[in-house]
């Protein structure tokens, strides 16, 4: 691990003063803010920050059963009801979510699995109430202060990144011993996710000028090569190059922006051959994967070592829950075992949110989960009085892409992320509409 320590946390001299500054930083902020709507925002996700990076702490179970996290998770949801005002595009995020709702409610019935699915309820009702925030925020106070004032709240997990780079304390890849820098948290993929987050807030941050937005693009395109997380090193693709393909040619005159397209395409060429070269053996097996073809999902008790290893051993976990759908009941197999049931029947999360679906509410979940991400990203398709912002759509194909490969959807750090892109969607399609009635 070139002499990286294997340490599952930051000492608490290292992380006391980096959570006290996070804290101030995030409140600072929030009050610069002058609307609730933002400041809760602000808060929610630099609080998020703070108790991911205390997980020793925060991952304890408190006296009402949920662990410290979860209960944090909660009173968000619940509290930011209370903030959300009336006709400020809540409709917009809730009726993609309604076929979701209602399909997880009958196989929790057909289950009887209330407990488990309340989890999967709450992590929705978060969804919707923060992405109903992001917009709201978006209308009251523009998207330039929004996002000038979230960049630094947003921007906090990198300096736990650079603490455990100073203090060499790194964690051990679990499939190949690799080293990943994640500033202490409890594991790659929610600390990823939060750097994606991040990214995405840079990269809808018009207010900076171009060399400040390549500077921080570049700082979280490393911090998530230093994560080490193969997923969103690859998901982030589309977000960063609509984002730099719109962003470096509009700094230039009419005249000259067709000649920096093609210089940015043979950078991009460029960049991809020393990514193969430096990172090949990371990014080999998912040629070999394709290799596999039909044969990618093994029945249980058939793989060998080297199919184990495959893509860090998701190839196994798919099958595990593919097959463990083939053995339910007809009916089963339409709606599924009941919402978070997986926890019942295997020890590790499906790392793929439709092959997760399949096995917790069926085939017919699978169907509405994707229709729940083509009208998501319709909406930012939507063209009226404003110029069709392909960054967004990007976003929602970066977050359709890590789904494929872990599971955002259902995890709060992977739900900041969709909900600064819905909420963006959602206001720019309000303002189109407020156009068009004007």
């Amino acid at each position: 691990m070139d002499g990286a320590s294997t340490m599952d946390s930051l000492p608490f001299w290292a992380l006391l003063p980096l959570c006290g500054l996070a804290a101030v930083l995030t409140v600072v902020q929030a009050s610069r803010s002058k609307n609730a709507a933002a400041a809760f925002v602000l808060m929610a996700i630099g609080l998020r920050s703070i108790l991911s990076s205390c997980h020793q702490y925060t991952y304890s179970i408190s006296p009402l059963g949920l662990s410290y996290n979860a209960l944090a998770s909660v009173l968000v949801a619940v509290s930011g009801l209370l903030v959300i005002r009336r006709n400020h595009g809540m409709r917009y995020i809730v009726w993609p979510a309604v076929p979701l709702i209602v399909v997880m409610l009958v196989s929790t019935l057909v289950n009887s699995t209330p407990a488990p699915a309340a989890s999967a309820m709450i992590k929705l009702v978060y969804f919707i109430v923060l992405a109903t925030l992001v917009a709201q925020s978006l209308k009251a106070v523009g998207p330039s202060r929004f996002f000038g004032l979230l960049l630094p709240v947003a921007l906090l997990p990198l300096a736990y990144q650079i603490v455990s780079i100073f203090l060499g304390a790194a964690k051990r890849g679990e499939s190949d011993g690799s080293a990943s820098y994640i500033g202490g948290f409890n594991h790659e993929a929610a600390y990823s996710l939060l750097i994606v987050g991040a990214l995405a807030v840079v990269c809808f941050a018009d207010f900076l000028r171009l060399r400040s937005k390549l500077l921080l693009v570049a700082w979280c395109t490393g911090a998530l090569f230093l994560a080490n997380y193969r997923t969103s090193i690859l998901a982030i693709a589309p977000l960063l190059s609509v984002t730099l393909f719109s962003a470096i040619p509009g700094a230039f005159v009419n005249h000259h922006r067709a000649l920096i397209r093609v210089q940015l395409v043979v950078g991009l060429a460029v960049c991809v051959g020393v990514i193969a070269i430096t990172q090949g053996d990371r990014f080999s097996d998912i040629g070999l994967a394709y290799d596999y073809g039909s044969e990618l999902l093994q029945p249980p008790g058939e793989h060998s070592m080297e199919y184990r290893r495959l893509l860090s051993g998701r190839p196994g976990i798919w099958s595990n829950y593919y097959f463990g759908w083939l053995d339910g009941t007809p009916t089963q197999k339409l709606v599924g075992f009941g919402p978070e049931t997986w926890t019942q029947y295997f020890d590790l999360y499906a790392h793929n949110t439709l092959v997760s679906a399949l096995f917790e509410i069926g085939l017919l979940g699978v169907l509405i989960t994707c229709l729940f991400f083509a009208l998501n990203a319709a909406v930012s398709l939507t063209r009226g009085g404003l110029a069709r912002d392909w960054r967004l759509f990007a976003g929602h194909i970066s977050f359709f892409v890590l789904n494929m490969a872990t599971m955002p959807m259902w995890m709060i750090e992977g739900l900041i992320f969709y909900s600064i892109i819905c909420g963006f969607s959602v206001y720019r399609l309000r303002m189109t509409l407020a156009l068009k009635s004007g």
